[in-house]
């Protein structure tokens, strides 16, 4: 017999195999017959627990706990105290299956051995083949769920300032563990603030303040029975400087309007403001609104500009402190001087820095008698006399017109800002300047002419006319009387009696008292004799530019 390694089975058990030779024999035929046998002798391990109660186990109201084996093993729950195996029924203990064992108690039945659990200790002992092995030794105390000792408090603080937040417990078997969370008030978002304890003392949350500080802080107390939660509230007190600025701009033209605008952004928020133009309080009452972020207010200070308005402004809300000034610039425009070629005006300003350039933009609603378009608006480049003072020269101005013009500056501060309107800028009456003369129609034998001033405004009531033809010059002469108003446009003048494709210089004459002045010349050649029918033709349009939606004449001539 011979032994070979020891080895373990798949059921952890120590294996002991042995070889033997079995040998047989027969007389009859004198043979032998031997056989190697293997034998393993199986050797049982201990039974080893995977989970056994704590050291200690706390109960309230109902106790649910286990022991478990690796093995199959018989497991019964002793009192170390008599060594003696607990009744199954009154302590409520079942086995599960082969390695798992439960005791489950609750209701009369955990009153009944109430006393016994707490006052003994226990192990859990599993029996198998291979032998008996205990538990380590436990035992069963009164739990109880958490509760407050010491609650956080709400609190209202000025950023800086330092504080604690107080949080423990006065009941809670075994102790609780106190934590924090904090939910931001800016935000919205919820993180884990402060330590983690389970100290008895309690567990203090301790702040150096700053605005994003605020917000609910919560203590949680939480142990195997329950959870309980109490939370505070911190505002924090703050402010920021207060702001001051002008809409749409701290330089401004006499009459006009412009808004101080006050802006502070501050816990508790600002209720009211006032504006103070040079250490004087005005009395002006703002409109208020929040901004964007919910803790700033704005402040809207509508002022409409005086000779006075000039001042360093600053702001104050109410409960803070005033803001930095601000300069308020004023620029007066002055017209000194609208007699033609030259219309002048003159800037003046508290404390206005030196005005590099300056710009006169006329514009008037009057009409073109010719084209019935309206004047555009024209610019002018100032020139400096000196002493603020700005002329335009020369300004080319319509006789007869209204004018409405505005004032323009520029320095190192500002660009192009608004300084002043001037009305009512109307030119003396003058006389006839400029004609335009168009072709209405043309044939072989006649053409028709029409004309126009453009700039009327002195004699342009029609008395008489008459039409010259010497060779192939052509002069047509109107007499003008009564001084008038209103635009001057010549009716159609049929010219007749022509050779057919020949050319004729064409002039237009007014005559008026004190003077007179006449048109371009212009060559207009008549239609050639031709056999048979002619094309329709276009011979004549008085514009070859149309707005849209307007309407526009087309003259057609069949010869």
């Amino acid at each position: 017999r011979r032994r070979v390694p020891e080895g373990y089975n798949s059921s952890n058990k120590a294996v002991e195999p042995e070889v033997f030779m079995l040998c047989f024999s027969s007389w009859k035929f004198l043979s032998l017959l031997c056989v190697a046998v293997y034998t393993p002798k199986v050797l049982l391990a201990e039974p080893v627990f995977l989970h056994s109660p704590s050291a200690t186990i706390y109960f309230v109201t109902d106790i649910n706990t286990t022991c478990t084996t690796k093995d199959a093993a018989n497991i019964s729950w002793v009192n170390v105290v008599n060594n003696t195996p607990l009744d199954s029924s009154t302590y409520g203990i079942r086995q599960e299956n082969d390695t798992v064992s439960r005791m489950t108690l609750s209701g009369m039945a955990l009153t009944t051995v109430r006393g016994t659990l707490v006052f003994d200790k226990f192990i859990c002992r599993a029996t198998a083949l291979s032998g008996t092995k205990n538990s380590s030794q436990f035992g069963f105390t009164h739990g109880s769920v958490p509760s407050f000792g010491q609650r956080p408090r709400n609190a209202m603080l000025f950023e800086g300032n330092e504080t604690n937040f107080e949080c423990s417990f006065s009941l809670g078997t075994p102790n609780p563990l106190i934590s924090w969370t904090f939910t931001s008030r800016l935000t919205g978002k919820q993180t884990s603030v402060g330590m983690v304890s389970r100290n008895p003392g309690g567990n203090p949350l301790k702040l150096k303040i700053d605005r994003y500080d605020a917000g609910v802080y919560t203590c949680q107390l939480s142990n195997q029975f329950r959870t309980v939660k109490a939370s505070a509230t911190l505002s924090v007190n703050y402010a920021n400087q207060a702001e001051i600025a002008f809409i749409p701009t701290s330089t401004v033209a006499l009459g006009s309007k412009v808004d101080a605008i006050c802006t502070i952004e501050a816990v508790p928020l600002a209720q009211s403001a006032d504006l103070y133009r040079d250490n004087e309080k005005l009395q002006l009452s703002p409109s208020a609104r929040l901004q964007d972020s919910f803790n700033t207010t704005v402040f809207n200070f509508s002022i409409t500009v005086d000779s006075n308005s000039d001042g360093n402004y600053s702001c104050q809300p109410g409960g803070y402190s005033r803001s930095e000034p601000i300069t308020l610039t004023v620029i007066e425009a002055t017209l000194v001087d609208k007699s033609l070629p030259r219309l002048c005006w003159k800037l003046s300003s508290n404390g206005i820095s030196v005005i590099h350039n300056s710009t006169l933009s006329c514009s008037t609603e009057g009409r073109d008698g010719c084209t019935n378009a309206s004047f555009p608006k024209t610019s002018y480049v100032a020139v400096n006399n000196g002493s603020e003072t700005y002329c335009v020269i020369p300004l080319t101005l319509i006789p007869g017109k209204t004018y409405k013009c505005e004032a323009f500056a520029s320095n190192d501060v500002f660009e192009r800002v608004f300084t002043g309107v001037f009305d009512d800028i109307q030119t003396p009456l003058g006389d006839p300047s400029t004609i335009s003369v168009f072709v209405t129609e043309r044939t072989r034998e006649s053409f028709s002419v029409e004309w126009c001033v453009k700039y009327s405004g002195g004699y342009n009531q029609i008395s008489s006319s008459t039409i010259h033809k010497m060779g192939n010059k052509i002069s047509i002469t109107f007499k003008l009387s009564e001084r008038s108003d209103s635009e001057l446009k010549g009716e159609k003048t049929l010219v007749g009696n022509l050779l057919p494709d020949t050319s004729y210089s064409v002039t237009v004459t007014l005559t008026y008292p004190g003077g007179n002045v006449t048109s371009k010349t212009q060559i207009i050649r008549t239609r050639p004799t031709n056999s048979g029918s002619e094309v329709p033709t276009i011979v004549n349009s008085t514009s070859d530019v149309a707005a849209p939606n307007s309407s526009l004449g087309i003259i057609l001539g069949v010869s």
